[in-house]
């Protein structure tokens, strides 16, 4: 499988492969980039090639690596073609309980009956603590873009304190993403301050690459012209974002500079972040400038609020609802109108009708 190295800068985000029906997940890998994101479509064996190579190469190095999923549901859930994991690594692929080398019952994948993946969640992460990872040598997260938004609190925060608590030498710290292109703006990209622009995007101070995948001619094919294939794009049209690995909320609506006439009118704590609230003519415009000196502090959430910081009134958190619906509403940055819009669709907030 090949690509061209020094033809990275394409606009806009899909890597083409020839020859090859499915991805190869180690020729993205690269040690001055131990953080590695993977963006492909679905049915293009992300995980059966990550997971594959993986357990080949740890279990030739006598060492581990860990495959994560957010909820601990999920890894009970997840099905593994063992034998098809089995003939690709070369020897025999099984999932139980073991013993591990910190005398714990794990749920984990063996080679030849010897341990070499823990199937690990990260909304358990913080029992975990006290385990000794010294042989681990990457966490491979699968789906860490949920189709539905679902993400834990703080999770990019609670990703990094796991990751430590693994490398304990923070040098040795390798991490694979992977996902479907469903959320552009999932808590990794808005924290990292990441977006994906090319096929292939990095971000060298952070060692972070994003690889936008794109399906070889014969899988794109067989994808479009099968029967569901032929549905999804009935019910999305041409432009399917779940066949073309395209995100569907790529978009930059919403978005505006604060211009110097903006008026400050209060300030805005949702989900431990204060908003400066302005108005310009006709739009409320919510931004992360924020006047300290005004006296005018509210709380969206009872997790915001506190003696100094009382909550919102109701009428007024209908207020920026109503600017939203009648396309009055802007916010100075893509991280903030992600918060804020996710808050606006919560069930309790709108009856989930936006």
């Amino acid at each position: 499988m090949r690509y061209n190295r020094n033809n990275d800068n394409y606009k806009w985000g899909l890597l083409s492969v020839k020859n090859k029906k499915y991805i190869d997940v180690a020729q993205f890998q690269q040690d001055e980039y131990p953080v590695t994101f993977i963006i492909g479509a679905r049915g293009v064996g992300k995980t059966i090639s990550s997971l594959s190579q993986k357990l080949k190469a740890n279990w030739a190095n006598h060492t581990m690596f860990i495959y994560l999923r957010r909820y601990q549901s999920e890894i009970e859930t997840a099905s593994f073609n063992l034998a098809l994991l089995s003939k690709l690594v070369g020897h025999t692929v099984t999932r139980d309980y073991a013993t591990d080398k910190n005398g714990k019952k794990v749920d984990c994948l063996l080679v030849d009956g010897t341990i070499v993946c823990y199937l690990l969640a990260l909304s358990t992460a913080a029992k975990y603590k006290s385990n000794d990872y010294s042989d681990v040598t990457e966490i491979v997260y699968d789906e860490f873009i949920d189709p539905r938004g679902r993400e834990l609190k703080n999770e990019t925060k609670l990703f990094l304190n796991f990751a430590m608590t693994v490398f304990r030498d923070f040098t040795k710290y390798h991490a694979l993403f992977l996902a479907n292109a469903t959320n552009l703006y999932n808590c990794y990209f808005l924290d990292f301050m990441i977006m994906p622009k090319y096929k292939i995007t990095k971000f060298s101070k952070l060692g972070i690459k994003i690889v936008m995948y794109q399906t070889s001619a014969e899988l794109n094919d067989e994808h479009y012209n099968s029967v569901l294939g032929k549905q999804v794009l009935r019910l999305e049209g041409e432009n399917s974002s779940s066949l073309a690995n395209r995100f569907d909320n790529a978009f930059d609506d919403f978005i505006s500079s604060l211009d110097k006439y903006a008026k400050y009118q209060m300030t805005i704590h949702l989900g431990g972040v204060a908003y400066g609230i302005y108005t310009d003519l006709d739009f409320i415009i919510i931004s992360t400038k924020v006047d300290p000196s005004y006296p005018d502090k509210y709380a969206m959430t009872y997790d915001d609020a506190s003696n100094d910081v009382p909550m919102i009134d109701p009428l007024q958190t209908n207020s920026f609802i109503a600017a939203f619906k009648r396309g009055q509403l802007r916010f100075t940055d893509v991280k903030s109108r992600s918060k804020w819009l996710k808050f606006f669709k919560h069930p309790r907030i709108t009856g989930g009708d936006l």
